[in-house]
C-alpha cells in the first residue's frame, strides 16, 4: 500500500506512472508491502478468464520467497520500471533510496524480482 501521496498520470517511461506530491527524503517508508494486495498461486492462475490474466500479466508479480502472484489492488501497480531506482525494497517495506523531488516519478527495479525465465523489456535505454 503506498503510504506517500502521489499523483497518477502519463508516465514517459510506459502508460501511467506515480509521481510523487511532495518531496520524499531519503530512507522514507513509501509502500508497505501486504496491505492492498490480492494472492494467487500457479494453480488458481490457470483457472482465469484470458481476460483476467491479461490484467495480471500486466499488473502483477511472481512472490518467489512466497511462490505466489502478487496483484496490487492500490496504485503501487504503476510503479515503473528504472535500472536506476529511487524506491528500493526492504523487506516489507519499499524505501526512497534517495531523496525524491516533488513532481518526481517513483521507480523500482523490477529484475530482482522476475523469475529467471521471465522476458522482461527494458524502456532505460
Amino acid at each position: 500500500m503506498l503510504i506517500v501521496p502521489i499523483v497518477l498520470k502519463k508516465s514517459l517511461i510506459k502508460g501511467k506512472g506515480i509521481f510523487a506530491k511532495r518531496k520524499i527524503k531519503k530512507g522514507s517508508v513509501v509502500v508497505r508491502i501486504g496491505e492492498k494486495e490480492r494472492y494467487y498461486s500457479k494453480e488458481q492462475y490457470k483457472f482465469f478468464s484470458s481476460k483476467y490474466k491479461k490484467i495480471l500479466d500486466k499488473f502483477a508479480y511472481w512472490d518467489k520467497k512466497q511462490n505466489r502472484l502478487v496483484y496490487p489492488l492500490d496504485n503501487t501497480k504503476y510503479l515503473n520500471h528504472s535500472c536506476e531506482p529511487n524506491v528500493l525494497n526492504k523487506g516489507n517495506i519499499d524505501i526512497a533510496a534517495r531523496d525524491i523531488e516533488k513532481g518526481e516519478e517513483l521507480t523500482y527495479d523490477y529484475r530482482p524480482i522476475l523469475d529467471k525465465h521471465e522476458y522482461f523489456k527494458c524502456n532505460c535505454g
